[in-house]
């Protein structure tokens, strides 16, 4: 047992250890890409670290790519937006991106999505 338990020990490790480095190499493609719309490296990285606290228990590259949204559109990108943009997306079911592109939507005056997000509503309530 002593072997085979080495072994399953050993296996659990290099696992943890590829787990590690691809979440680690996710982080990084990431934080390249939102350099492209905060401009810098450093900006980057501390915009990640926000996302990944602010939206804890989200998963981060829907985070991320609503972050970007959000940004590319004008629109704010505070720890209190992100924190309503999850309330948004919890209570309508959509994901993070789904609601940061409905929002950017709503910025240029398309109205298309926000009927969407309330499921059909605003065409019902102009009835």
């Amino acid at each position: 047992m002593g072997l085979l338990g080495g072994g399953l020990q050993g296996g659990a490790i290099a696992g943890l250890k590829s787990l590690f480095l691809n979440v680690a190499t996710g982080n990084e493609a990431l934080a390249r890409s939102i350099a492209n719309v905060t401009g810098s490296a450093d900006s980057a990285k501390a915009a990640l670290a926000g996302i990944q606290a602010s939206l804890r228990g989200w998963d981060t590259e829907d985070a991320a790519n609503a972050f970007m949204g959000l940004k590319r559109a004008g629109l704010g990108t505070s720890e209190q937006d992100l924190k309503k943009l999850a309330d948004i997306a919890g209570h309508t079911g959509k994901s993070l991106t789904e609601v940061a592109d409905i929002m950017a939507g709503l910025k240029d005056g398309s109205t298309g999505g926000l009927d969407e997000l309330l499921g059909g509503n605003i065409k019902k309530m102009g009835n």
